[in-house]
């Protein structure tokens, strides 16, 4: 078997630094550094991520606050009604606004909502048209009550 001239050429290079690595001048030493040589195949290109607008709002946290679970609930959902997901994000997570406003809020009505006496309240929207369906939690934090979370289902 023959050796590739890559392999070859550094074993040469390596025999050559081992000869080189000593003299006979009163023990003084030279070293010879050496560096592997490349090929046109060891080189990769690469290529920077590419970036791309989106119309999504920039996280934020909301900066009104509401005395009652229900009244930020509502507030929402006036906001959705109208498409007007900066002023949904008045009183609301980012994320509740981005997953509520994947859909068209025509057609939807509240189902119903539970009592909000642990600090959390839950209502419920539905489409009966669509089939579609909007979990809305509300959070109680120390300046008052905001929504902190959607979940959409299309499933019905």
């Amino acid at each position: 078997m023959r050796p590739r001239p890559v392999i070859a050429a550094t074993l040469v290079t390596l025999g050559l630094a081992a000869a080189c690595g000593s003299s006979s001048d009163g023990g003084a030493t030279s070293k010879v550094t050496t560096t592997p040589p490349t090929t046109a195949a060891s080189t990769t290109a690469t290529t920077a991520p590419t970036t791309t607008a989106t119309t999504a709002p920039a996280p934020s946290e909301p900066t009104l606050f509401f005395p009652e679970a229900r009244a930020a609930v509502d507030h929402l959902i006036d906001a959705w009604k109208r498409a007007d997901a900066a002023i949904a994000l008045q009183g609301a997570t980012t994320r509740a606004v981005l997953n509520l406003f994947t859909q068209p809020a025509e057609g939807f009505s509240l189902y119903g909502c539970d009592s909000a006496e642990f600090m959390t309240s839950h209502c419920n929207y539905r489409n009966r048209a669509t089939g579609g369906y909007a979990a809305i939690t509300a959070e109680k934090r120390a300046q008052g009550w905001i929504v902190s979370d959607v979940a959409m289902s299309t499933d019905g």
